[in-house]
């Protein structure tokens, strides 16, 4: 998941109240992510990174870029999951007055995982043997 927020640049010495900082929201979106990981499964995982967020620390930054990993054992609880990462993120853009877009990369998405432990056993079986 890549997040792109997009604010409004202004000095921030010289008048900050003109300035909406995509640095801020993207910040205020990590935090919601963080706190979101008590509620899930410990078979879900979440990464989070910010890639982009400003360029001088004397002016409000105009776009903040956070890249998400998520994972989950089944496709169903990855889109919960993923669903659930969204609001986060589009909380974390209207406390900061900025927007954002959200775009989802499912070239890594597989169908569910389904172990099964009876082949696993027979082929630990015959696995020993050689």
């Amino acid at each position: 998941v890549t997040a792109n927020f997009k604010g409004k640049e202004a000095h921030a010495a010289a008048f900050p109240w003109e300035g909406c900082n995509a640095l801020d929201a993207a910040i205020a979106a990590y935090q919601n992510i963080a706190l979101l990981r008590q509620h899930i499964k410990p078979s879900n995982r979440i990464q989070v990174i910010i890639t982009k967020g400003g360029v001088v620390p004397n002016v409000i930054p105009a776009e903040a870029e956070l890249q998400i990993c998520v994972r989950s054992a089944t496709k169903a609880e990855l889109r919960d999951l993923t669903a659930r990462i969204k609001e986060c993120v589009k909380s974390g853009a209207a406390a900061a007055r900025c927007s954002v877009n959200i775009e989802c990369d499912e070239k890594f998405c597989y169908e569910s995982l389904v172990t099964n432990k009876i082949m696993g056993k027979i082929y630990d079986t015959y696995a020993l043997k050689l």
